[in-house]
């Protein structure tokens, strides 16, 4: 179990969480519309070389078709943004990282681990999660680093969480199905 923290706390420090750009109401208001529902689940607190708040984020298709939607084999957080420049998000570290298409088909879900790092302080007040979409429709996947990169900096393509809380003692971290 120490080899696992200090494994942890090394990855960490050598790949830290990426500071995001603050944005505010009328950014956040340019989200797509998609059909997509975006709800991030508060998993809980992990005191490992900071403040790391587990949030597990569900994408789920609410349309009657498929949707289809660009991202990475690996490090699929770099598709996720915050609204606070106060809250980090941490990559997976992953050796092999290319771009995959997902398919959703009506009712699925794609979930993924967000690792947010922020002080206890901030963790209280109310964020969103985004999710940039780019879709696979006819689209160039060349381009995909430049679009991703292009709509985390001007919020274009963002597909919008409610707000929600991630406080420092809570969070579901179990789950009984």
């Amino acid at each position: 179990m120490k080899e696992f923290i200090f494994l942890f706390v090394l990855i960490s420090s050598i790949f830290p969480c990426q500071k995001e750009k603050n944005t505010n109401e009328n950014e956040i208001n340019n989200s797509i519309e998609t059909g997509l529902l975006i709800n991030p689940v508060f998993k809980g607190r992990y005191d490992v070389a900071g403040n790391l708040f587990l949030v597990e984020l569900k994408i789920t298709n609410k349309t009657n078709s498929t949707v289809k939607f660009l991202t990475y084999s690996c490090s699929a957080v770099a598709n996720v943004i915050t609204d606070s420049k106060k809250i980090d998000i941490c990559p997976n570290v992953c050796s092999r990282n290319f771009k995959i298409r997902i398919v959703l088909n009506p009712g699925q879900e794609f979930r993924i681990p967000v690792i947010l790092e922020t002080t206890v302080e901030t963790s209280y007040n109310k964020i969103r999660i985004g999710w940039i979409m780019i879709d696979d429709n006819g689209y160039n996947s060349e381009h995909f680093d430049e679009v991703l990169v292009k709509s985390s900096e001007d919020f274009k393509n963002v597909i919008w969480s409610d707000p929600f809380t991630i406080e420092a003692v809570y969070g579901q971290i179990y789950e009984i199905k």
